[in-house]
């Protein structure tokens, strides 16, 4: 018999997907109220499917307001976890970052069986260099649930692409591999696990297994984007900035919400000391730091620069000071990080 878990993941997000219980026909109706109570036991919640609907309709709006209501009116219903993170969902369109993670943060402390729950916290978390607790939450995740290998994929993601080495690499490595071939074989999408594997390989030195991996991940029907991000750093370090920039353009397609690409693309143009160009690298900077919601400290140090270089000090001035701001907080957390880890090897050798 199906786990609720598996039953949850056949349907195209979450709540999102009872958006068909506006059919055209009767049969479709029946159907899709079948569905539902074989998700959750009950009779659909009406206000929980209009706001997908809303969401669907780009009114984001609307759809918060609407499943903030169900989870006042119902707040011990069996979906209710999955309301909150579409809640947290539509705020995150809305721009409402801090909301948002409040939400994801509750949903994870608890340990809810949400997988996508756990890797939307971790990709704000990412996007803000907030990479420790994006680390710290996924392998957590992960151990709790080491049926999701999603969740193992995102935490070697985080940690091997953003430069970090455990003494577990290793059987992490051997985790993903074992998974990779399984799905493989499932004719299943593996190319999360693929990316992190070529990640590892770079990280190891072994560049020609790395450019094995990343081929077959672009034969992929989706292509995560640290794979364009990884590929773009290649092409760069070789100047084929040509066509490094083709894969800052393809990963901003695949994530348009990610301020990654549009900082790389920021930082290539600011960097050829061109005034007829540096506006366009000044609104580049300043749409990846609207996306990052003003929390990473990369995007906001090179707008600061740009804004330097246009003559604009008082502006620079400002950004120089958050950037400081949100920097010093992330060196906190990787000196607490490194006395867990210290912490942490102690341990084993008692």
């Amino acid at each position: 018999m199906e786990s609720m878990g598996i039953v949850r993941k056949k349907i195209s997000h979450y709540l999102g997907s009872v958006a068909g219980l506006y059919p055209s026909n009767k049969m479709t109706l029946v159907r899709d109220n079948i569905r539902w109570w074989k998700v959750w036991r009950t009779v659909p919640v009406k206000v929980w499917v209009d706001a997908a609907v809303s969401f669907r309709a780009k009114d984001y709006r609307r759809a918060a307001n609407l499943y903030r209501e169900g989870i006042e009116r119902f707040p011990k219903h069996p979906a209710i976890d999955c309301a909150h993170l579409d809640y947290a969902y539509s705020l995150l369109r809305m721009g409402q970052h801090s909301e948002a993670v409040e939400i994801l943060e509750n949903l994870c402390a608890k340990d809810v069986e949400l997988p996508e729950a756990h890797l939307l916290l971790a990709q704000q978390y990412v996007m803000c260099e907030k990479f420790i607790e994006a680390i710290h939450l996924l392998r957590r995740a992960y151990r709790n649930f080491p049926d999701e290998v999603s969740l193992l994929a995102g935490y070697a993601l985080a940690a091997w692409y953003n430069g970090f080495k455990f003494e577990d690499d290793k059987e992490v490595e051997y985790a993903l591999t074992v998974a990779r071939n399984r799905l493989k074989d499932r004719g299943r999408d593996w190319s999360n696990i693929t990316t992190a594997l070529a990640v590892r390989s770079l990280q190891k030195g072994q560049y020609e297994e790395c450019e094995s991996f990343l081929a077959q991940v672009y034969s992929c029907e989706y292509v995560p984007i640290e794979a364009f991000l990884l590929t773009y750093s290649k092409l760069s370090k070789r100047e084929q900035f040509e066509l490094a920039l083709d894969q800052i353009h393809r990963a901003s397609r695949v994530a348009p919400t990610d301020p990654r690409p549009i900082y790389e693309l920021a930082k290539h143009i600011s960097s050829a000391n061109d005034s007829q160009t540096l506006g366009h690298a000044h609104q580049l900077a300043k749409r990846a730091c609207e996306l990052a919601f003003f929390r990473s400290p990369s995007a906001v140090s090179l707008l600061s620069d740009i804004e330097a270089r246009m003559g604009n000090e008082q502006e620079a001035e400002i950004y120089e000071i958050h950037s400081l701001m949100l920097s010093s907080e992330r060196d906190i957390n990787f000196q607490d990080f490194g006395s867990f880890q210290i912490q942490q090897q102690r341990m084993r050798r008692a």
